[in-house]
């Protein structure tokens, strides 16, 4: 599924991770398994609040996307000296690097092509778990392929992976209850548009002036750290 990269959708993503510890936390989780001084690709990645807090804890990081529109807004951000920003299309890339991560990027198989041809050492991918949309005011199937999914493919082509499951917290701050229903305007996709008296229901008052509303949601994932050599060797 392409992302929305609609002003709304890049305004609602930017106040989600100014208002938590997600990408710290998520970063903090996958460095320990990057090589030492790593240059690493964090590969579609969106408004790069994940390579922003990569950058302290490896040697190098470059940023690439192919959407002009979060590159442009990263771009607009004071950056870490050790990264690099691309709008590209990754699967045209040429540069090498020790590691590369992939936080919700498509399909396994697009990762191994990539990763084989790409990365010398480390590959680290981070897959949700929920089969349902978190953003959604009913049960709703996700359209996002699952760690599970991963795992399948991985052991089907005999390729070994050590696993970790995550769980963090990334809500939704909001400043009012309109802009709460412009956000579920863009994001449910229960076929049913809800109405205000369900919204405000979900969420939770906060003492934050600029942000009095929040809609909490714990993200359940999957870390998988695999080998470049292994994935390599399996696609021979």
């Amino acid at each position: 599924m392409m992302q929305n990269w609609s002003p709304d959708a890049i305004r609602f993503m930017q106040d989600a991770a100014s208002h938590s510890k997600y990408h710290r936390r998520l970063a903090a989780r996958i460095a320990p398994h990057l090589p030492p001084h790593a240059s690493v690709c964090d590969a579609g990645c969106g408004l790069g609040d994940l390579s922003v807090a990569l950058a302290p804890l490896c040697g190098h990081v470059t940023a690439v996307d192919r959407a002009p529109a979060p590159i442009a807004a990263l771009r607009a951000r004071k950056l870490p000296e050790n990264m690099q920003v691309l709008c590209a299309d990754i699967f045209t890339l040429e540069q090498r690097f020790d590691a590369m991560v992939f936080c919700y990027f498509g399909r396994i198989e697009e990762i191994l092509r990539l990763s084989s041809r790409l990365c010398r050492e480390t590959v680290a991918v981070v897959k949700r778990c929920e089969r349902v949309s978190l953003f959604s005011m009913r049960p709703t199937p996700s359209e996002h392929r699952v760690a599970a999914e991963a795992e399948a493919l991985l052991r089907e082509r005999g390729i070994a992976f050590h696993s970790e499951p995550l769980t963090l917290e990334l809500g939704q701050p909001f400043r009012s209850l309109d802009d709460a229903e412009r956000f579920f305007a863009l994001y449910d996709r229960s076929g049913t548009p809800p109405d205000r008296d369900e919204i405000a229901e979900r969420l939770q008052q906060t003492d934050d002036a600029q942000f009095p509303l929040y809609l909490p949601a714990i993200r359940r994932m999957e870390l998988l750290i695999l080998r470049a050599d292994a994935i390599r060797e399996a696609l021979l």
